[in-house]
């Protein structure tokens, strides 16, 4: 946060930013046994992720993903989630951000984006929310 002018602490308080609001965001619209949280510092907690997951739908280290949706604000975690989802992902897979001003998801997108050889797309004339798409 320090190096990020648009990134204070106190933006990401209050009851619409908790994790309990998005599990009751993700349940409402019965998404519970298809979205998964990985809450805490990316680039410590998404390699254990990925290598101990496990679910119903999933056994450990086996897991593929066709929709990553990235929300931590900041470059470096943002740009190292990417990387190391990457071959988690299943063909024709979508990783999408929805920044554009705080924190560096759209500058990791684009980075990300450019060493893999990938295209970003746009909806419409929004900028956001950014997405790259995996070939089929």
């Amino acid at each position: 946060m320090k190096n990020n002018k648009h990134l204070k602490q106190s933006a990401f308080t209050g009851p619409a930013n908790s994790i309990n609001s998005v599990k009751k965001r993700i349940k409402k619209n019965n998404l519970g046994k298809t979205c998964t949280l990985i809450q805490g510092d990316a680039i410590k907690t998404v390699p254990d992720f990925l290598e101990n997951y496990e679910s119903e739908m999933m056994q450990s280290g086996m897991s593929k993903f066709a929709l990553l949706y990235i929300d931590c604000n900041a470059y470096e975690p943002a740009l190292k989630s990417k990387i190391a989802f990457r071959s988690h992902m299943s063909s024709g897979a979508i990783i999408c951000i929805d920044e554009h001003v705080q924190g560096s998801e759209t500058k990791a997108l684009f980075d990300f984006a450019h060493q893999q050889n990938l295209r970003v797309f746009r909806n419409g004339n929004l900028e956001v929310p950014m997405q790259l798409k995996f070939p089929s």
